[in-house]
């Protein structure tokens, strides 16, 4: 499946057309990638048979098989219906605790990250074979992610010379005070230039102009460590245009004339959206700004959000996924270079 993405190239009418993107047929590195929650089963974790799964890994994953080899385990992951449970009652950290750590919630996340770890011991042992690998993971997944940093690759120098980076949407990757390690990690710093490798990628989407409050679960700091953003399109700081691939039911075609129907699997919106890291309230998060134009025929605005107080967190990695491809092309060939 081609994954082609449309592009409207400029100011005026619409001119999509169709740009396919090929599998890469043998590339060098590999990628493992840890959806986020996403499974409509009714029980707290979600069984073994990908369904919805599969629609997200498409949306999110699909298209980095232009430059990698793509890993996706299936995991029990907390599916929507227990993660709804749990927001009525408390979440903080990912873990939902009655003051025992026994909730239900909390079993239920315990046993998707001992999935996740399985799944990662299982690709080193019989899939990688010693080549560089991406990780990338929004939301839960992120959370799981993090987690199997702090614990099993970043304590072992075998499984660090691994990484090429470690892409984390959607969480609260946390680092010392003004530094780029001390906090989830104490070797792999964040990733401050593109060709730079064994690095962590992390950030948390909020309209510029509406940054996180106190409360909110991504991004949030601690008394001691800070939550981390680097921003995709400009990794040593400042603001940078994003380069943005969404499916095209997306916002991004929310005007588009009805002449111009769009028959890609994504599309893309060149020039429109630019990210910069902030902090507000020790809490640091990619404010997205929209470059709209109320005479061009994209949209000008993006949907108000779900759930108060979370930002953009549904479009994470849709304003960011080009961008990270270009990092993985660049970290890719600065790894063959060593």
């Amino acid at each position: 499946m081609p994954h082609g993405v449309s592009h409207h190239p400029g100011r005026g009418r619409w001119q999509p057309h169709d740009q396919p993107i090929p599998v890469a047929a043998d590339p060098p590195a590999d990628f493992f990638y840890l959806y986020p929650t996403s499974s409509n089963d009714a029980a707290t974790n979600s069984d073994l048979i990908a369904d919805s799964e599969i629609r997200t890994t498409i949306a999110q994953a699909a298209r980095f098989s232009q430059v990698c080899r793509v890993f996706v385990p299936i995991y029990r992951s907390v599916t929507q219906s227990g993660l709804t449970k749990a927001l009525a009652t408390r979440l903080k950290d990912g873990l939902v605790s009655d003051g025992s750590g026994a909730s239900e919630f909390a079993r239920g996340w315990a046993l998707a990250y001992a999935d996740v770890l399985d799944a990662w011991r299982h690709y080193l042992a019989n899939d990688n074979h010693g080549r560089p690998v991406v990780i990338l993971a929004h939301s839960q997944g992120s959370f799981h992610a993090v987690r199997l940093l702090r614990e099993e690759i970043d304590p072992h120098p075998e499984q660090r010379a691994l990484i090429l980076s470690a892409m984390l949407a959607g969480t609260s990757f946390r680092v010392a005070p003004g530094q780029d390690v001390g906090g989830d990690t104490q070797h792999m710093p964040l990733c401050r230039a593109n060709d730079q490798i064994g690095c962590v990628i992390t950030f948390q989407t909020y309209r510029d102009g509406e940054p996180p409050q106190p409360g909110s679960l991504f991004g949030a700091p601690t008394a001691t460590a800070d939550s981390a953003c680097t921003n995709p399109a400009a990794l040593a700081g400042g603001p940078g245009v994003l380069d943005v691939a969404a499916p095209p039911g997306a916002w991004v075609f929310a005007n588009a004339s009805a002449a111009s129907p769009i028959t890609t699997s994504f599309v893309g919106v060149p020039g429109l959206i630019t990210g910069e890291c902030k902090v507000s309230q020790r809490y640091h998060y990619l404010a997205i700004t929209v470059n709209g134009d109320p005479t061009d025929p994209r949209a000008d605005d993006l949907p108000a959000g779900g759930i108060p107080n979370w930002g953009l967190h549904g479009l994470d990695l849709s304003l960011t996924q080009e961008s990270l491809i270009s990092l993985v092309r660049s970290q890719t060939a600065a790894y063959l270079k060593r």
